[in-house]
């Protein structure tokens, strides 16, 4: 099979476009820059290559984008698009007829060649994307859009394989036992950093609408308890226990010294066990309002125990949890949840 590799290079929101020379099946086609991968070369790497040459630019590409095969009749070609920008350089037509700088809401309005057609109508419906850096981050990953009706969650430079081998088992073990978690693809590592390919749920988190709607939160707030008793009916296999997910933190703590170490962890070997399954980060930020109904991500800290523990856990988050930053830098106010929150919680969940 054939590998080609091609660049969706953005600037000021519109997309770079390339019309073919006349001749062969796709003379006079447009499509984006790119060619065929060289012995022992990688996609990013002939990505780059291809667009010094054929348009004598410096690139910087950003995460795979979309990797798909398409059949023409006499031959199938395994395509890489990547998302970047140029660095260094202006666009020149050393190998095609026309360059084009086109909004990608137009793109449907240029004849591409065939195996790119899937790609312009999904790069048309999200003009606003842009194709440049994630579409939303968090402390440990950033999230970046992955073809079409996918996510990449792509750990942060610095966090070890093992918490995305982890995190990848949790998803695997929740979507076999619960209707309200994304599907879950794959494991991928990309530039050194692993990640995990997620289904895209479209839709505010519930704290996005409890953000801008403050009355809604205690109504809502019966709503999450009902969502985590409905996590906690499944009963899951091969994930961590409660206890030792616990035991790791408290050994982490660098505030507590050794006797109060040793105190807590004698504590916790009292405490009940238990066989549900537990997120042990519920909170409104981890549910996504999607059309089907609620959807709970971020299974990273998933394990099994009693369901007391989980609901303990999230009441301490409504109760001394504040706005996240990136809300804030969105104009959300720098609060926690009302006071009433957590008792509520409780109550219901209860």
């Amino acid at each position: 099979m054939l590998h080609v590799a091609a660049a969706i290079l953005y600037r000021e929101g519109n997309v770079l476009i390339c019309r073919r020379g006349p001749g062969g099946s796709c003379g006079g086609l447009w499509e984006f820059p790119g060619g065929k991968l060289e012995p022992g070369e990688t996609p990013t790497a002939c990505a780059v290559r291809e667009c010094r040459e054929e348009l004598g630019v410096e690139i910087d590409l950003g995460p795979l984008y979309e990797s798909t095969t398409y059949r023409y009749p006499d031959k199938e070609i395994a395509f890489s698009f990547f998302t970047g920008t140029i660095r260094r350089g202006d666009p020149c037509m050393r190998v095609h007829t026309a360059l084009c700088w086109c909004p990608p809401q137009e793109l449907a309005d240029y004849t591409f060649c065939p195996a790119d057609r899937d790609l312009v109508q999904d790069l048309a419906r999200r003009p606003s994307r842009e194709g440049r850096g994630p579409m939303a981050s968090g402390n440990t990953a950033e999230i970046y859009q992955w073809g079409r009706g996918r996510i990449l969650k792509l750990y942060r430079p610095g966090m070890g394989r093992a918490s995305c081998a982890q995190e990848f088992a949790a998803a695997l073990v929740a979507q076999d036992l619960l209707p309200c978690v994304p599907a879950v693809y794959g494991q991928i590592e990309v530039e050194g950093r692993p990640g995990i390919v997620y289904q895209r749920v479209e839709g505010p988190s519930m704290l996005e609408k409890w953000l801008q709607h403050p009355q809604q939160a205690l109504r809502g707030m019966g709503e999450l308890a009902a969502l985590h008793w409905q996590v906690h009916q499944a009963v899951p296999q091969g994930l961590p226990t409660v206890h030792l997910q616990l035991a790791e933190s408290i050994r982490r703590v660098q505030a507590l010294t050794e006797e109060e170490k040793a105190a807590l962890l004698d504590r916790l070997e009292g405490l009940p066990g238990g066989s549900a399954l537990c997120h042990f980060d519920f909170h409104p930020g981890n549910v996504l309002l999607a059309d089907r109904g609620p959807v709970v991500i971020d299974w990273m800290t998933a394990c099994v125990g009693d369901a007391a523990a989980d609901a303990a856990r999230t009441e301490l988050i409504l109760g001394y949890a504040r706005t996240p930053e990136w809300m804030e830098q969105r104009g959300a106010q720098p609060a926690g949840f009302p006071r009433e929150a957590a008792p509520l919680y409780r109550r219901v969940h209860s």
